[in-house]
């Protein structure tokens, strides 16, 4: 299911994946055209995170999207930090199951037609795993960027008129709709907390 990618080859073939301090020691980040934020109708977090893998895997298909590309913005590790959550434990041992081993920090190509099986693995990674990187996605063109934040949201922006065009012509079939708050929140529970959710330092 899953093709790695070797990180300083994956900047090679995709320049436009933002990186913070690692192959440069230089903080980039590409020009965007338009920014949005993404969400959908779900009762729990469980349920957000299967609403949204197969919510963006329908968007993905209808702009003819063959496959994405998955990769941090640091050079941490996928798997480099441990969380005892069963949501998080079952999502790592997905990875280890594909063969993303410990120390592997580049990035992860995935056929379209994945994406609802992955997406929620990564969903728990970006809610829990606090000292991870920002996972940043990008098709192959670099003309659609985007990632999870730990409420669940995708934070998706087009990088030019022809992706953002193309964006809203399927955006409304997708089951995605834009989020109108002024910030993100938890919608999850009482507490208001991030069930789960842990940093190691």
């Amino acid at each position: 299911m899953i093709k790695k990618i070797s990180r300083q080859r994956c900047y090679k073939l995709y320049p436009k994946f933002p990186s913070t301090f690692n192959i440069s020691d230089q903080f980039t980040y590409p020009d965007l055209y338009k920014s949005y934020i993404l969400t959908t109708e779900s009762k729990s977090a469980k349920g957000h995170a299967k609403n949204m893998a197969v919510a963006l895997q329908h968007l993905v298909e209808r702009m003819n999207i063959p496959s994405l590309i998955f990769m941090g913005d640091t050079g941490a590790a996928w798997l480099s930090q441990e969380n005892d959550y069963s949501p998080v434990k079952e999502a790592m041992g997905f990875l280890e199951a594909e063969k993303v081993g410990k120390k592997f920090n580049g990035g992860l190509e995935l056929k379209t037609e994945d994406l609802s099986a992955f997406i929620p693995h990564l969903f728990w990674l970006v809610r829990c795993n606090a000292a991870l990187p920002i996972f940043y996605l990008m098709n192959e063109d670099q003309t659609l960027l985007a990632n999870f934040c730990q409420y669940g949201n995708i934070h998706i922006s087009t990088l030019n008129k022809r992706a953002d065009n193309l964006f809203h012509k399927h955006l409304p079939q997708s089951g995605l709709t834009v989020f109108t708050d002024l910030y993100c929140y938890e919608s999850f529970g009482k507490s208001g907390k991030v069930k789960g959710r842990g940093i190691v330092v």
